[in-house]
């Protein structure tokens, strides 16, 4: 009956309240050593949360830290909670999507696109100093003369008794040895090569990030996987020996087949001991696999967009500030946005 109470007050799932159970039963068929075990190991567990909940603390100050919000400085006692809970498994996007994507959303490639292009600006502009000049030249004028400061008689003077004039002409400029235009449009040239050579850089740097990063992903979410298939097995094992060594005495042939009690209890411990280590496991690899997918969402350019960040730009005191604004809810998983704008063009298009 003792043993029935407690069981009823325990919490029900993989962690079993064994530790009373035992206590109850150590005047029956429980051994002083098992029930040390058992002691030493919920003391240890309590170590574990003792731990995690300093690491959880931790934690919520280096949020504090980061987001620099003077109400939130002094807040020790405010808990922060996470309002997205770890998502399932949920494939990424092809290497391919994910490289274009990353090329037309990180900054990095926008900077170099832009000054790639500047520079190309600038070199034709150079290279059109070199050529000859050839302008056709067109004129008209009138003229109206009064002595004695007479403004307003002169001005009708020159269209009553005064013929306008025309004229019209060639002018041609070769420049002779332009060795100052010819020297800007080398310094221009080899800065329209230096800015390729950087996009090209840059390019390089990007894909290898977001093959990286997919990678990372796509082996996060298998260990996802084989740790919650693991995870299930050792819930069905633990759940086997318990009811095994709860209904011990009514089943038939456990002690023709060398089974006892006391080594079901042994074996029930640690199916609970490994029960924990696989749930520890898993909750690593859901970290793991969240870290992962932000990782790769950062290195395709699209993190603003996953949480729907818009940025606005205000003036205060006559000086812009850039403000951020977020609803906090992330977009469901679906195809990355591309941007329509001329900076993100393919680099075929630059020549």
């Amino acid at each position: 009956q003792a043993e029935d109470g407690i069981r009823d007050h325990c919490v029900t799932g993989v962690q079993t309240c064994a530790l009373p159970i035992l206590e109850a039963r150590a005047a029956y068929d429980v051994q002083a050593l098992q029930l040390a075990q058992a002691r030493a190991a919920v003391a240890a567990r309590k170590v574990l949360l003792a731990n995690a909940l300093r690491d959880v603390r931790n934690a919520e100050t280096e949020i504090r830290q980061l987001v620099g919000d003077s109400q939130l400085v002094n807040s020790d006692q405010i808990e922060l909670l996470t309002t997205e809970l770890p998502m399932e498994v949920i494939e990424p996007l092809d290497l391919s999507q994910t490289v274009e994507v990353a090329l037309a959303n990180r900054p990095e490639i926008r900077q170099a696109m832009n000054k790639l292009k500047a520079a190309a600006v600038k070199n034709d502009v150079s290279r059109n100093e070199m050529l000859p000049d050839l302008s056709l030249l067109f004129g008209t004028y009138v003229k109206g003369l009064q002595g004695d400061s007479a403004i307003g008689q002169a001005w009708q003077q020159q269209f009553i008794n005064s013929t306008p004039g025309y004229s019209a002409g060639l002018q041609y400029e070769f420049p002779w040895r332009n060795r100052a235009a010819i020297s800007r449009n080398r310094q221009n040239r080899l800065e329209y090569v230096r800015y390729q050579s950087e996009l090209e850089q840059v390019t390089i740097d990007v894909i290898a990030d977001n093959q990286k990063k997919h990678r990372s992903l796509t082996s996060a979410i298998e260990t996802l996987r084989s740790a919650r298939m693991a995870l299930e097995a050792a819930r069905m094992e633990l759940s086997q020996i318990q009811a095994r060594w709860e209904a011990f005495p009514l089943i038939e042939g456990d002690w023709y087949e060398g089974q006892t009690q006391s080594l079901l209890l042994d074996q029930l411990l640690s199916a609970q001991q490994k029960v924990t280590d696989h749930e520890r496991e898993v909750t690593n690899a859901e970290v793991e696999m969240k870290r992962a997918q932000i990782e790769l969402k950062r290195a395709m350019g699209t993190v603003l967009d996953y949480y729907q960040v818009d940025s606005d730009t205000v003036w205060m005191d006559g000086m812009p500030q850039l403000e951020y604004n977020a609803n906090g809810t992330p977009l469901k998983t679906g195809p990355e946005v591309l941007p329509q704008d001329d900076a993100t063009a393919p680099l075929h298009e630059i020549k």
